[in-house]
């Protein structure tokens, strides 16, 4: 660690890396023995100790692999970096600390990207040069390390094949279905089309040369370039055309009938009304009649018998096991039947049927066979006992013991299943064993249970877990997870995942609940979901995937987490929990790509189809419905989330629909019922209002909730902020620099740095007219901050957490661009991109991204358009979604830039594309809402879409009706050809 960080480490961040759990005077002293030890390798002085500082001396390792090879690939030299890329780094160290996997595995990842784009340019100039040996024995390596790769798959397939003999071809499909045979253990999916494609041509060519034997072997055709762009057909849903034109994911396999889009469609009424009123009212009075008949019926039924317990799926029935062998073993007739209930009772949303009562009820029921303990019950006399205590489940087995070894059979019966066999169990050991062998039948039951959820992961969890403690309490924090009680759920997964540290589904579902209760932090997300990875060798393929894909998704690798989800999807469409995810990262992950939100609608809706209570589906889909003015859809996925969720919920939801729909009354309902409601639930709604309904009169009504006196003090400051981005998106600098100022009011540490880096980014956006001296003023007042903020436990300022420093560059460059200072800008981005180099996780992340944005800024002020949007792309940051969905980190300033850039180039679809990616996921985004309508505007009306121009004109009049008078002039322009165009198409009324 220290060779690569090249600079002091504190002694405080080293104790945390590798010995964050021991007491702090112990970690203190095994950090002294290790460097104590390591002086003893490399020298007295090659590690010196400042105060509170370590840093290894320059000499004791001159050249270092890891920055070698990063040189090599910012060189372009790709020779070298295959050449120094010796396999994944720090292979096979564990050291049991989160952080410092953390870091590991973020090197890991940076290095073997680097090596895997030097291994694509390295095979393409060598497949350009015919160097087909040395571009085989690359690809191979390049296979190694991601066998999913079809470039590489490809190149390889191309170098066999390329000699131009049949010994070649046979060689290179022997290849292919060694490939393929790893896909299919592996990962359990087929080779790429591409790679298959070119497999075909191969064998079809070596078939034909087999058909002409005596024209010897024929030559090779030439080589297939990679194709890399489209992925598998079935890895993406069919794609069809909305109303609006844009392409979205076809669900009609997965809408139950009369359904699309939330909505039920009535069938039309015949076409003569008359005759239809006619047999409606027969049909009616014939009803009428037959209920009258059933009910005296259920009348003289109801005086002969008691009326039948309903049965329930969550209750089970453990009946009396038969038992043979000797009456050393008779104890376990009825002996089963307590330990077997005990163990069931809990499990997930299960209740086993009092052990006492069955067996009471039993022994009546068989009177004097009650004591043959070798006479099984049938499953019809089970049926009936397990329906008198409402039992929709029960189980029968048997004991066979003989040799010292007893072996236990048992079978699971279910109501929905006709009362078949839904799961059986065997288990074999000595009767010494025979509470781990109970446990063991258990588990294997539980593993086969017919959940009624379609998530395979409950099913799977009994099996990657040897303790069934924990599997109860995972599958209890499962039921909760559904049901939405996502407080009880997370106390259930962290107990599973503490009963069983290794148990990688306890920590994949703990890091998914925490993202709902919004505890823990984003770093604990991420290193939790980093923990399933690093257990998850006892998954199937399939869950490995989910579970790799996840951990991208959360450590920011937005386009390898899509690819994996996609992938998962494409090859098992009954995977609810990747659908799901897919769409959480095209929801959440789309804006910082430049892309709309709403193409996570197909992915939900999917998750709908299989799983209709699935509340975080519910609630993404009525956002995006509110967004596409789907009114009618998103009223009735409000009711439908509305009678899931939590009362919290249900005050969100209910402002949602009052604000949506225009309702005067519910509007006011709303408001009372917000001010009862917890802070983060005022702050939640206050943005959805704004983002989702466009409402902003009542979003700041809702964010004036939080500054009341009896608020947390630091939600006050966080309604400021909500106040302050709300009065910008109206134009009104001046309105929000006064809010920030009441926010910084006698404040200190991280309140008075978000307030300052607040204002800094307001001054620093393009399209707000800034005097220059303010501009200076403010750049000064960055000059002389120190940004060395406290840590804050607060989950909202938390992600900034040691990021204080990175922002602070970014900002004084920021407004260095402003100021036409593009030489001190481009210091900043320097500066930036050098203090990545020792960071890892987030900081590294955010201090690289900010950096190339900076450079993207000041390419764009010289006007090297196309280098600006280079650097834009390659700034963009990997960071974990808790800053995806904060201000800097989501690069908002830089994604309005880059759309400016593609404007000026003439490429408006794509800057359309950007400039609608600003609005959709959090407040801050509010204040480019205006100018982004303004630009789509001025492109639609170049294109002589009047109609488009006019809608999004009357937009930026609406939002900006009310701005500063600096910023007037816009919005009497806007007016003017407003009026030009309603007047020349003749949409006026419209």
């Amino acid at each position: 660690m220290l060779a690569l960080a090249r600079r002091p480490l504190t002694r405080d961040y080293l104790v945390e890396m590798f010995w964050g759990e021991q007491e702090e005077a112990r970690a203190r002293h095994s950090l002294s023995d290790a460097l104590s030890h390591l002086r003893r390798v490399l020298g007295r002085d090659a590690i010196a100790t400042r105060q509170a500082e370590v840093v290894l001396a320059e000499a004791t390792c001159p050249v270092v692999d890891a920055h070698e090879l990063v040189r090599a690939a910012a060189a372009r030299d790709h020779g070298r970096v295959v050449e120094l890329y010796g396999g994944p780094f720090l292979d096979c160290v564990y050291v049991g600390s989160a952080s410092f996997d953390a870091w590991a595995g973020g090197e890991r990842g940076r290095l073997e990207a680097l090596f895997l784009q030097a291994c694509d340019a390295r095979c393409t100039a060598l497949a350009r040069t015919r160097q087909w040996e040395e571009c085989g024995a690359l690809a191979a390596r390049w296979l190694a390390v991601a066998p999913l790769s079809p470039s590489a798959a490809v190149f390889r397939l191309n170098a066999l094949k390329m000699p131009g003999t049949a010994e070649a071809d046979r060689r290179a499909l022997a290849e292919y279905e060694r490939l393929a045979a790893l896909l299919r253990r592996e990962y359990d999916l087929p080779p790429d089309p591409a790679v298959a494609a070119l497999a075909a041509t191969i064998s079809e060519r070596l078939a034909s040369a087999a058909a002409r034997p005596a024209a010897g072997d024929s030559p090779a055709s030439p080589p297939v370039t990679p194709a890399l762009a489209a992925p598998a057909a079935a890895a993406t849903p069919p794609r069809t055309e909305d109303r609006t034109g844009e392409g979205h994911a076809a669900a009609s396999d997965a809408t139950p009938a009369g359904h699309t889009d939330g909505t039920t469609e009535l069938p039309a009424p015949p076409r003569d009304s008359r005759r239809w009123g006619v047999r409606r009212r027969r049909a009616l009075l014939a009803a009428s009649v037959a209920v009258a008949a059933l009910l005296t019926a259920a009348v003289i039924v109801a005086f002969r018998r008691p009326a039948p317990v309903p049965t329930s799926a969550a209750v089970v029935a453990v009946l009396p096991f038969a038992v043979r062998g000797g009456d050393q073993y008779a104890y376990l007739q009825e002996g089963m039947v307590d330990l077997l209930s005990t163990n069931l009772d809990g499990a997930g949303a299960l209740r086993s049927v009092d052990p006492r009562a069955l067996l009471g009820r039993v022994a009546r029921e068989r009177g004097d066979d009650a004591t043959s303990a070798d006479r099984a019950l049938a499953p019809a006399e089970a049926r009936d006992i397990a329906r008198g205590f409402g039992a929709g489940l029960f189980v029968l087995g048997d004991v066979v013991g003989a040799g010292g070894r007893v072996r236990i059979s048992a079978s699971l019966y279910d109501a929905r299943r006709g009362w078949k066999e839904a799961a059986r169990a065997v288990v074999d050991g000595t009767p010494d064993e025979l509470f781990a062998l109970v446990d063991e039948l258990t588990r294997e039951l539980l593993a086969g249970y017919p959940d009624q959820s379609p998530d395979h992961l409950t099913g799977l969890a009994a099996r990657t877990t040897t303790s069934l403690p924990a599997l109860k309490a995972y599958l209890g924090g499962a039921s909760e997870y559904r049901a939405g009680r996502f407080d009880a759920a997370e106390t259930a997964f962290q107990q599973a995942a503490t009963l069983d540290t290794t148990f990688a589904l306890a920590h994949y579902q703990l890091s998914n609940t925490l993202l709902w209760v919004g505890r823990g932090g984003w770093d604990s997300l991420a290193s939790t979901g980093l923990r399933a990875v690093r257990h998850s060798a006892r998954l199937t393929r399939r869950a490995r995937l989910v579970v790799e894909a996840y951990a991208a998704f959360r450590t920011g690798d937005l386009d390898r987490a899509e690819r994996l989800y996609r992938s998962i999807v494409g090859a098992y469409p009954d995977e609810v929990e990747a659908w799901y995810q897919l769409g959480d990262v095209l929801y959440h992950g789309n804006a910082p790509r430049g892309r709309s939100f709403v193409e996570a609608r197909p992915a939900f809706t999917r998750v709908l189809a299989a799983e209709p209570e699935h509340l975080g589906a519910l609630l993404h889909l009525l956002r995006i419905a509110l967004a596409e003015r789907r009114h009618a859809e998103a009223d009735t996925l409000i009711r439908r989330a509305g009678a899931l969720g939590t009362p919290p919920h249900r005050a969100e939801l209910e402002a949602l629909r009052a604000f949506a729909m225009g309702d005067a009354p519910a509007r006011e309902r709303a408001l009372r019922t917000l001010r009862e409601m917890p802070d983060e639930v005022v702050r939640t709604t206050a943005m959805r209002v704004a983002l989702f309904t466009g409402d902003l009169d009542a979003a700041e009504r809702i964010a004036r909730m939080l500054v009341a006196p009896q608020r947390a003090a630091e939600f006050r400051v966080v309604g400021r902020l909500q106040l302050a981005d709300l009065a910008l998106a109206r134009g009104r600098r001046r309105a929000a620099r006064a809010q920030l100022d009441s926010a910084t009011l006698g404040a200190s540490g991280v309140v008075r740095a978000v307030a300052l880096e607040y204002r800094a980014l307001h001054l620093g956006q393009e399209f707000l007219p800034v005097p220059r001296a303010e501009l200076k003023a403010m750049r000064d007042t960055l000059r002389r901050w120190d940004a060395a903020v406290p840590p804050t436990p607060f989950p909202m300022w938390a992600v900034y957490n040691g990021l204080h420093g990175h922002i602070r560059r970014y900002l004084i460059g920021l407004l260095s661009v402003r100021l036409g200072d593009l030489a001190e800008a481009e210091r900043q981005a320097h500066q930036l991109e050098g203090d990545a180099v020792a960071r890892t996780g987030d900081a590294r992340a955010l201090a690289v991204g900010l950096g190339r944005s900076l450079r993207g800024h000041a390419l764009a002020a010289r006007g090297v358009r196309a280098s600006a949007l280079a650097a834009f792309e390659s700034g963009r940051a990997l960071a974990t979604e808790g800053l995806l969905d904060a201000p800097f980190a989501n690069q908002a300033t830089d994604r309005y830039a880059r759309a400016e850039l593609l404007r000026a180039l003439g490429r408006d679809d794509e800057a359309h594309a950007w400039y609608a990616s600003l609005g959709e996921t959090t407040m801050d985004l509010v204040a480019f809402a205006a100018p982004a309508h303004l630009r789509r505007a001025e492109m639609y009306e170049r294109r002589g879409q009047a109609r488009e121009a006019a809608r999004h004109y009357a937009r930026f009049i609406e939002l900006w009706k009310d701005a500063d008078p600096d910023l007037r002039p816009a919005v009497v322009n806007a007016e003017q050809r407003l009026v030009r165009l309603r007047s020349g198409q003749g949409v006026a009324a419209r």
